[in-house]
């Protein structure tokens, strides 16, 4: 997990780096992938497992706005054409 506050957090999970825009407005996502491959989806669960927000970008570097999202936990999924890659934990601070 990670705690997301005014300076930003990098962080890099299974060929999938994430970062956080200062003061948690925007939640980028860039996959290490193979040159045929793209993220197809960014998802975004809250703490009880509601999908509340979902991106579909087909590329390998995206971007989400999070700043409506309230202060808590959420999940984010990355999937891929070729597989669900992952999900991770973050923590929104304001």
């Amino acid at each position: 997990s990670a705690a997301i506050g005014q300076l930003g957090t990098f962080f890099l999970k299974k060929n999938i780096f994430f970062w956080m825009e200062v003061e948690s407005a925007w939640l980028g996502v860039a996959g290490i992938l193979p040159a045929n491959e793209e993220i197809t989806a960014v998802s975004i669960f809250d703490s009880e497992g509601k999908n509340i927000l979902e991106n579909h970008p087909n590329s390998k570097v995206t971007t989400v706005d999070v700043s409506q999202l309230p202060v808590g936990v959420y999940f984010v999924k990355v999937t891929t054409a070729q597989e669900e890659l992952l999900a991770h934990k973050i923590m929104i601070e304001r």
